[in-house]
């Protein structure tokens, strides 16, 4: 028996994945990247230079967390994260807490994969990989970037 495939012929790849980043909501930012913003936005105009400990924006208690950028595979996170966690989102970045090698919290962020979007976080991965992985003690630069639409941040440790 056969099933008939429904093809996007005429539309492209394009206004599919118009439709699918339309339909999966990817415009809302998660809690803790928020409170980030919202940090930032209220202390980075006038705090030179901009400082952000990830920590003081979470509600829960994590000992290790991850950024994965939207280029990573399913693959590249689970081998980071060492844990036959669901929850991957394609094309989205993500931040994942852990606490004793467990998920604790997740969130997926709105990405644009030709651009970065106004307000957009990133966090600088070393090494060439699509994600870096840090501890609550950690405290980020913020660097603001000029984009298309606006700025966006990119967090860098502090050495």
């Amino acid at each position: 028996m056969s099933v008939p495939v429904r093809t996007w012929k005429g539309y492209g790849y394009g206004a599919a994945l118009c439709l699918l980043v339309a339909l999966a909501g990817c415009d809302q930012h998660g809690s803790v990247e928020r409170a980030i913003l919202h940090q930032i936005h209220r202390s980075c105009a006038s705090e030179h230079p901009c400082l952000v400990r990830v920590r003081d924006n979470t509600s829960f208690s994590w000992d290790k967390a991850f950024f994965f950028n939207d280029a990573t595979t399913e693959q590249e996170r689970t081998n980071a994260l060492g844990t036959g966690d669901v929850g991957f989102s394609e094309l989205q970045d993500q931040l994942v807490f852990l606490r004793d090698g467990r998920v604790v919290y997740q969130e997926s962020e709105p990405t644009n994969i030709e651009k970065n979007l106004k307000d957009q976080i990133g966090f600088e991965a070393l090494d060439g990989k699509n994600f870096t992985f840090f501890v609550p003690d950690v405290v980020f630069q913020v660097s603001v970037e000029s984009g298309p639409d606006g700025p966006w941040y990119l967090l860098r440790p502090t050495r």
